[in-house]
């Protein structure tokens, strides 16, 4: 049996534990479907819908792709840290709108010349309440977007 470990970025190097510290977070892979330059007029905060995903869930979907055994432990949250990650705040919901691929932060003087809908979020958008990505799914994208060392 193996102790997962942390690495660089892509999980490439086994060097020391992987502290799995908050309950689950966004992160925007895959396509490159949209391109702000484009999309912005100037002034706008982008912001992508996205899928969440737990980092137990994330944990298994390495695992299970790179075919190992490994024993896991976990451990207490650090001082600081967060139990989920927040893109917009209830304070920003106010300037809040979007169109089917993202929510738009405008500021007061931008909003009249705004041709998306206004947003119907009334609390943070965190990744504690959107959809949560499956094992399947994060497997695919660590196999499609070759975040993973493969045999």
């Amino acid at each position: 049996m193996r102790l997962l470990t942390k690495s660089n970025t892509q999980f490439k190097k086994a060097i020391t534990k992987l502290p799995l510290g908050v309950s689950s977070n966004f992160r925007y892979w895959g396509e490159e479907k949209t391109l702000y330059i484009k999309k912005g007029k100037g002034g706008e905060v982008f912001i992508p819908k996205l899928k969440a995903y737990s980092l137990e869930v994330l944990k298994d979907a390495i695992v299970e792709v790179l075919e190992k055994d490994v024993k896991t432990e976990i451990i207490s949250v650090r001082p600081g840290e967060k139990y989920h990650e927040s893109l917009i705040s209830n304070e920003e919901t106010r300037n809040t709108f979007e169109d089917d691929e993202d929510y738009v932060i405008l500021e007061d003087k931008l909003q009249g010349n705004n041709k998306r809908k206004k947003s119907n979020l009334v609390n943070q958008y965190s990744s504690d309440n959107v959809e949560l990505l499956t094992k399947e799914e994060l497997k695919k994208i660590l196999i499609e977007e070759k975040l993973l060392p493969m045999k």
